[in-house]
């Protein structure tokens, strides 16, 4: 027995000898392999998302964010890599021979010391628990999401330091606008891009991306600062389609519907490469030649009042959709009584951002009956009245973002009418 086991560990020693000097010159080629993986996956990521974008389940700002995440990430991945690229010393390499030729002798010893043959056995154990049981599975796969959001956490906090330390930097703080908008927080957003602004000026990208950033901290609405930066963009640049879209939006919320349909008019054509664009704005053509229509129509009629459109419901008394959400039994063990249930209402052509919301409920608490109205609306411009039909979305999800993630389950339906009487039913399922 002695025998065997001098002989298998001179064996190893050998082995060990001759595929060291390999490993040791191939490190920059592991590292490029690496690298092109790391490519590959980002590409089937940024594939995904446009394939999401022309099917219209998530709009163009989200898409943009979450290409912005992707890229953040494969750049940091990257920087990672880059640094192990450095040549071993040859003292270093020596100490590696040496160590290698120690490993099989000290691994034995240590082995006879500690060893535990059982172990094998229980490593068998654990994985056959973890088939058997795809919540285990589940609980892995939220572990490995929540490191992610660890590293780009950490990633945020070691731009901020930098930036401390050096404040004169464009690059920096525009990086971290973006960055801070892929994290929805656009309070920190509009501040970062102010800091910019402060360097570089008034240009266009900036005084756009602080006005977006503005906005979407005021739930959508353009009034007052986030107005007046887009015009000042639109006067530098007057055919960037940004600065014509954001403008028009400004216009139509302080009232001056006659303004924004001539700047959608002209951003039109400028979209026409995509069908997603362009046809939101020309659903905002069509609302806002429909409301001015409207207005006219109604303004020899001052002595009687006004009538609603059947094209445009505007009241939200009348805006509201019972909607009673049940779990298929089949489902149920699979997920988490804590797991969060996001109801919303959706327009059934368009934009996809909800127009009412409800998501303060969890499994634990299903079936259940909630009522989406014009309270639950997360955007003065994006309301349930404004709408005669919208499909019902009820999600399980881990996470408290509006945008769909990976592992979620949702179900929709529809289309149903938003002031119809009977109340709607849907049952999650896979």
């Amino acid at each position: 027995m002695i025998g065997f086991i001098l002989l298998s560990i001179a064996l190893l020693v050998l082995v060990m000898w001759l595929i060291a000097p390999a490993l040791l010159s191939q490190q920059k080629q592991i590292v490029d392999t690496t690298k092109q993986t790391n490519i590959v996956i980002a590409r089937e990521k940024l594939a995904e998302l446009e394939n999401q974008l022309k099917q219209n389940e998530i709009t163009q700002q989200q898409y943009d964010q979450s290409r912005d995440e992707i890229e953040l990430a494969l750049l940091e991945d990257t920087v990672t890599e880059e640094s192990t690229r450095s040549e071993l010393p040859n003292q270093y390499k020596r100490n590696i021979f040496i160590l290698l030729t120690a490993i099989p002798f000290v691994a034995f010893g240590l082995y006879q010391y500690w060893g535990e043959p059982k172990a094998i056995s229980a490593s068998v154990d654990t994985a056959s628990t973890q088939a058997s049981n795809p919540h285990a599975a589940q609980t892995q796969t939220e572990q490995d999401q929540q490191k992610h959001a660890g590293s780009m956490e950490e990633v945020l906090a070691r731009l901020e330091t930098k930036l401390q330390q050096n404040p004169n930097n464009p690059d920096g703080w525009y990086t971290l606008a973006r960055t801070y908008m892929v994290q929805q927080q656009y309070s920190k957003a509009a501040e970062a891009f102010r800091q910019l602004h402060t360097l570089v000026g008034d240009q266009a990208e900036v005084l756009l991306g602080m006005a977006d950033a503005l906005t979407m901290s005021r739930n959508g609405d353009m009034r007052g600062e986030p107005f007046e930066l887009a015009k000042r963009a639109l006067e530098i640049a007057p055919e960037n389609p940004t600065a014509l879209w954001l403008t028009g939006l400004g216009y139509r919320d302080n009232g001056d519907l006659t303004s924004a349909l001539s700047l959608w008019k002209k951003l039109l054509p400028l979209v026409a490469g995509s069908p997603q664009s362009s046809h939101e704005v020309q659903t905002l053509i069509d609302n806002a030649e429909r409301q001015l229509a409207s207005s006219a129509a109604q303004t020899p009629l001052q002595a009687s009042p006004p009538e609603p459109s059947p094209l445009a419901p505007t009241a939200s008394a009348t805006a509201s959709i019972k909607v009673q959400v049940s779990i298929d039994p089949t489902l149920r063990a699979s997920v988490s009584d804590t797991d969060i249930v996001m109801i919303y209402a959706q327009r059934v052509e368009g934009m996809k951002m909800p127009l009412a919301m409800y998501d303060k409920a969890q499994v634990k608490d299903l079936p259940m009956t909630v009522t989406l109205n014009d309270s639950l609306s997360l955007s003065p411009m994006n309301k349930l009245s404004g709408e005669q039909q919208v499909n019902i979305i009820a999600r399980i999800t881990k996470s408290t973002r509006a945008i769909k993630q990976a592992g979620d389950i949702e179900t929709k339906i529809g289309p149903v009418q938003v002031t119809g009487s009977e109340p709607v039913t849907i049952m999650i399922t896979r």
